[in-house]
């Protein structure tokens, strides 16, 4: 009896240093404005927490050779814009440095890509990075997209660098789903 209790202790410890080293790689900072914002914009949290870790791997103070800012990475202009479809009056660049503000912001803009693109995932991802101009382009393009029944899908990307953003991204999703779930049951 004491080697099956002595057995599932050192599984257990395995299994909690193992949830610890993925949870270092894998934060879950910012939880709250990124659940408030997830249920607010329809969109899963584990797809946020995904992008934040892609775009800045959690700095609030992140800012990119284009200029983006923050934890989700937002331009100047789409934050303009953003934030005055979301009736935020007197936003400022500055703001994209506030988490709270920033993950609203960039939240919002992905449910807005993921809507523009009919719920395509990968299409909206794609347009966070590499802008939907190119994004309308590659799928107007047979070179790298392909028609369905229900629209155009890409095929390629033509970009590198968005082409592992995405994979980064899905990725991202999995690990945050499952941490997520794991959290839930332990919360």
């Amino acid at each position: 009896m004491r080697r099956v209790l002595f057995a599932a202790a050192v599984a257990a410890l395995m299994l909690a240093a193992a949830y610890m080293a993925v949870s270092i790689r894998f934060p879950l900072k910012y939880m709250e404005a990124v659940r408030e914002n997830a249920e607010l914009n329809g969109l899963p949290p584990e797809l946020i927490f995904a992008v934040i870790r892609a775009e800045s791997g959690f700095r609030p103070d992140a800012v990119s050779p284009k200029g983006a800012a923050g934890l989700m990475q937002i331009t100047e202009a789409t934050g303009m814009w953003m934030a005055g479809e979301m009736g935020l009056h007197g936003y400022s660049r500055g703001d994209a440095f506030v988490p709270e503000i920033n993950v609203a912001v960039g939240s919002r803009y992905l449910a807005w890509l993921l809507d523009y693109y009919g719920g395509e995932l990968p299409h909206a991802l794609c347009a966070y990075n590499a802008g939907m101009g190119n994004v309308n382009k590659w799928l107007a393009d047979e070179r790298y997209s392909s028609n369905s029944p229900n629209g155009a899908k890409l095929e390629r990307i033509p970009f590198p660098e968005t082409e592992k953003y995405l994979e980064r991204v899905t990725m991202n999703m999995r690990v945050y789903k499952f941490l997520l779930k794991i959290r839930g049951k332990n919360a």
